[in-house]
Parts: C-alpha cells; structure tokens; sequence
C-alpha cells in the first residue's frame, strides 16, 4: 500500500515540475518587458536558464526512479522524506516563477 502511495506521489511531483518547466518557458519572451531588464535582466534569463535544466535533469531523474521501482531500495521513511522534498521543492519553484511574473 505504501508504495503505490508513493509511486502516486512521485507522478504528481513529475506533473508540478512539468508545470513549472512550461511556465519558466512562458515567462523566457517576457524577460524583455522587465522594468529593471539593464541592471538584472541576466539573472532572470542565469535564474530560467538554470531552473530549466534542473527541472529537465529532475524530471528524467524522476522517471527513471518510478520505471526502476527504487522506493523498495530505501526505506519507507526516507522515501516518504525525499517525496515531501520534491514536492514542496516543485512549490518553491513554482511560487519563484510566480513572483518573478509579478515583478
């Protein structure tokens, strides 16, 4: 039962950070619209550029541990552990994205 608990958990985690991978690729034309695009404009695109590849690395990184079943590798409890990380990873970056909209 806890396994299949956390396989769910691991695909809803893959669904947030393919939201936050597509809204980081939206949010890329407007970095030109920024207000302060001369003194930061190269830290947005460093930001989007770096948070592509981590959540491109993380996703592949994700599927690949649901294919091999490695929560029946490590214990329940680290796995559950890891899980709430990389959901709550997926909201920071999210919420990141958000304000960075914002501004």
């Amino acid at each position: 039962m806890s396994l299949c608990v956390l396989e769910a958990i691991h695909w809803i985690t893959l669904c947030l950070y393919l939201i936050v991978t597509i809204k980081a690729i939206l949010l890329l034309p407007h970095v030109k619209h920024c207000p302060h695009k001369q003194d930061m404009g190269w830290i947005v695109y460093a930001y989007l550029f770096c948070l592509l590849c981590m959540t491109s690395v993380f996703m592949w990184l994700q599927v690949y541990w649901i294919v091999e079943n490695y929560d029946q590798v490590v214990e329940t409890e680290h796995a559950y552990l890891w899980a709430i990380y990389d959901v709550t990873n997926a909201f920071v970056q999210f919420f990141y994205l958000l304000g960075l909209e914002v501004w």
